[in-house]
């Protein structure tokens, strides 16, 4: 018998035959539509490590579907001439969901580039590195060509020349990156070089929030005791745990977490097979059954273990090398540096280039690796500009130098910035100097400091009361570069005791620590500020009244300039770390006394 289908079925069947066409272009429209509107499964959640994983993450370009942090992307370039690049991979940073991207160009002639109109300038002169031009520029999608243009000095005549940017997010965290931060643990651990990681590593968290090693073992294979924590008044990027032995557990924000061990001596895993083998944070003493409360103890991390000593530094942040020689002024532990004698501010660093004891090693992008080997070079210390350089940091690790990403530079606080003198002085054996030196240092700003903190907690409305003070440069192209508000050199100005203008720029969405103005605007904002300070260390200072008017008659109108109080800082202030409580007096000074003489001052010069 055969079976024949039903009225019913056959009839259906050559509907959906007849309509084959229609039904199919009805289904890809609504799974389409699914996908737009983000569906999901019911109850399910991406979190932010989810979308690092997923290859080609946020590939919408909606910002929202990236956790704040910082990420591993890859640049594609198009346009020009095709002789210019840029480094990728690049890092990418998400800070209340905008992202912000670093651009290192294979050229040096760059000076500034144009974002959807907004111009920025090239960072190399305040970040204190030389070379190829660096930019931080802000990035509207991923998997997007974004337009731009970048100006050329290298010709007759600078030329601004449209360029295509496309930022494509990594792939999966076994690739290797390290970058970025998940919703739960904001703690990154792989982007330290070096080849003898311990991994495994359980933390508790201290209650001044310094990360405390829990399973760490010496020689004896018993744990080490991380009793005691270095002090930090100010600096947010790193935490020292040290056991009085001289083992050094450090932990760098945006960077991963270091082991110092004692000359000779050795550290691993502690043996948890047996319960009296595991270290009772609190007495030292097995276990007690309340330990590893804290949810950190759960988690397990890696670290870098660095052997002292270190004798033969490799210094390429230019930042850092004030703070060493406030702790040894002759540098006897820095064989090697990113700049050259010329280049140097600082006095220890001349007198060292002078004495044949340092030695200029090449920029942080092309080190000379055959003069660091011959020197016997034992650790290089970078500023996170090496992360657009990761072949530097895999070559030198091959080569047996270790490397250490330091971060002093994003510390909010200007005086964290100098605290960052504790985490050289633990590397060098001079935790106790440091310490000292970092106490006298600021002994004389100490009542401004005060006064300023007891004002802010109580959210003294004194603002109108205080002198207005603006802190700019105006760029070769006649626009006005300013500090943030919430940067560390505006917080240097209120800790002096003053105002600083203009104030709007806070909370404008990216991670820049400055901002170009139009020269309007700027007037608008700054017209009637009592002081003006002219930043000289970027492109040079100014000796006149009738400079800064070249740059702009409109300065004329500025009722600083009307009552002579303009005045202009030496090239020299970002590299003198340490002297920042130094140029906060100086604000001080022509804060409090509209008579104050230049020989009073000792970073700031009146201009008439």
């Amino acid at each position: 018998m055969i079976l024949r289908p039903c009225v019913f079925t056959q009839g259906l069947y050559f509907v959906i035959m007849k309509n084959m066409r229609r039904i199919s272009i009805l289904l890809c429209i609504l799974i389409m539509c699914m996908f737009a509107e983000g569906c999901s499964v019911p109850g399910s959640a991406v979190s932010g490590n989810a979308v690092r994983n997923i290859e080609n993450g946020a590939e919408s370009g909606i910002e929202g579907h990236i956790e704040d942090g910082t990420y591993k992307v890859d640049v594609g370039l198009s346009g020009g001439s095709g002789k210019a690049s840029v480094t990728s991979p690049a890092t990418l940073t998400v800070t209340d969901g905008k992202m912000t991207a670093e651009i290192v160009w294979s050229s040096d002639k760059y000076d500034y580039m144009l974002v959807d109109g907004e111009k920025y300038l090239r960072l190399n002169e305040e970040l204190g590195i030389e070379g190829d031009s660096i930019f931080r520029i802000p990035v509207s999608e991923l998997d997007k060509d974004i337009t731009v243009i970048a100006d050329t000095t290298a010709m007759s005549v600078p030329h601004e020349i449209e360029y295509t940017l496309r930022f494509k997010l990594q792939g999966t965290e076994d690739e290797g990156s390290g970058y970025g931060t998940d919703e739960e643990d904001k703690r990154v651990s792989s982007r330290i070089s070096g080849s003898n990681v311990l991994k495994g590593i359980r933390t508790d968290i201290a209650a001044d929030g310094t990360y405390i090693p829990v399973n760490i073992a010496g020689d004896d294979g018993r744990a080490i005791g991380f009793d005691n924590t270095v002090n930090r008044r100010y600096a947010d990027m790193f935490t020292i745990a040290y056991s009085d032995d001289g083992y050094y557990y450090i932990h760098i924000e945006q960077t991963g977490d270091i082991i110092i061990v004692p000359e000779g001596k050795s550290v691993s895993i502690l043996n948890t097979d047996s319960e009296d083998d595991v270290y009772d944070k609190s007495s030292g003493d097995e276990e007690s059954d309340e330990a590893g409360d804290n949810e950190d103890s759960d988690k397990e991390y890696e670290a870098v273990v660095l052997c002292k000593p270190f004798k033969n530094i490799y210094l390429v942040s230019t930042a850092a090398m004030d703070v060493f020689a406030a702790i040894d002024e002759e540098l006897s532990d820095i064989r090697f540096c990113s700049l050259d004698k010329k280049e140097w501010y600082v006095e220890e660093a001349a007198a060292a280039f002078d004495a044949g004891t340092l030695e200029y090693a090449g920029k942080y992008s092309a080190p000379d690796y055959e003069r660091l080997l011959a020197g016997d070079c034992d650790l290089a210390i970078e500023n996170t500009m090496i992360y657009h350089k990761p072949e530097v940091i895999d070559k030198l690790d091959s080569l047996g130098i270790p490397v250490i990403v330091e971060a002093s530079s994003y510390e909010s606080h200007p005086f964290g910035r100098i605290e960052w003198i504790k985490l050289y002085g633990a590397l060098t054996d001079r935790l106790t100097e440091a310490e000292e030196i970092f106490d006298e240092r600021l002994k004389e700003v100490e009542p401004l400091v005060t006064e300023y903190e007891k004002n802010s907690a109580a959210g003294s409305n004194e603002a109108g009361k205080r002198k207005s003070v603006a802190f700019f440069y105006v760029t070769s192209n006649g626009a006005v570069n300013v500090r943030k508000s919430n940067d560390y050199v505006s917080r240097m100005i209120e800790i002096a005791g003053g105002e600083y203008v203009p104030g709007m720029q806070e909370n404008d969405g990216n991670a820049l620590s400055t901002v170009n103005m139009q020269m309007e605007s700027f007037y608008a904002e700054a017209g009637d500020a009592d002081i003006l300070i002219y930043n000289g260390t970027i492109a040079g200072g100014i000796d006149s009244i009738g400079e800064l008017l070249d740059k702009d008659r409109l300065f004329a109108d500025f009722k600083a300039v009307k009552t002579g109080k303009v005045y202009s800082t030496d090239k020299n202030m970002y590299q003198e770390t340490m002297s920042i409580p130094m140029m906060v007096m100086d604000m001080n000074r022509i804060l409090k006394d509209d008579k104050v003489s230049d020989k009073e001052l000792i970073f700031l010069k009146r201009i008439e």
